[in-house]
């Protein structure tokens, strides 16, 4: 098998179209295409990953220790300490960075997702 029969493109495989499928050995075949897939695991789930855990730091920040640290006073009887958000100190810089990791993601996610659609036809 030469070494330009598939074309290799951000974690996806395409076959060469020179090459036909007789020529390359089935068995051979499924190899690459795993040792692909397995290589690019991080590689296709990092976008979504970020987005779950900005989810569950913005649950925690906003939601879950407020509601805690209200039971905690109320049970215990001293007064009342009023949660101050974590990623709200500095400025929101949190916010704006995940923002910005996020929104640009998703745009060059899209951008590649409509390059493979005009490459394909």
């Amino acid at each position: 098998m030469r070494g330009n029969d598939y074309i290799y493109n951000e974690g996806f495989v395409y076959q060469d179209p020179s090459v036909t499928f007789t020529n390359i050995s089935r068995e051979h075949t499924s190899q690459n295409v795993e040792k692909v897939e397995a290589d690019s695991w991080i590689k296709t789930k990092w976008r979504p990953l970020v987005a779950w855990q900005y989810l569950v730091v913005c649950l925690f920040d906003f939601i879950i220790a407020p509601v805690t640290t209200m039971v905690f006073f109320h049970s215990t009887g001293g007064d009342y300490v009023q949660w101050a958000p974590l990623t709200i100190q500095g400025g929101g810089l949190y916010h704006l960075a995940m923002g910005a990791v996020l929104g640009v993601t998703s745009w060059s996610r899209g951008q590649e997702k409509i390059n493979r659609v005009e490459q394909n036809y």
